[in-house]
């Protein structure tokens, strides 16, 4: 790498490096970041999909080995969920900051005959930054 004017730059470390994994239908299963292993926060991710292979869940916590199995029980320390109608959009959508029931947000929504939100409902402890 070099920074301009040709200076030579200082190798800079990871802080990140993530290996994937993908089904037959090109979606995401599962993000594993290598370097958080065995540190006190874990963000590997897994995934979850409908028959229509639209998103329904989203989790971070701990891979399982190996990673297609899942998160790790118990290792669960971020959720989120969408319940969707048969045009994609969200019916329900529940986002969880520590990944324990209940959860953090739920939002409810209704949809109008030209596909607009109308119904907005949310039912929620705290919404945090995630």
């Amino acid at each position: 790498m070099r920074e301009p004017y040709g200076k030579a730059a200082a190798p800079r470390p990871n802080r990140d490096r993530y290996q994937y994994g993908y089904d037959y239908s090109s979606n995401r299963l599962w993000r594993e970041n290598s370097l958080t292993h065995g540190t006190a926060k874990e963000f590997d991710e897994y995934y979850t999909y409908d028959g229509l292979d639209r998103l329904t869940n989203a989790d971070r916590g701990t891979l399982d080995d190996p990673p297609a199995e899942g998160l790790l029980a118990g290792s669960t320390s971020f959720r989120q969920d969408w319940a969707l109608d048969p045009v994609g959009n969200w019916d329900t959508f529940k986002w969880d900051s520590n990944g324990l029931e209940p959860c953090d947000a739920t939002q409810n929504r209704g949809h109008s005959k030209a596909n607009r939100v109308t119904l907005p409902h949310h039912n929620s402890k705290a919404i945090k930054a995630a």
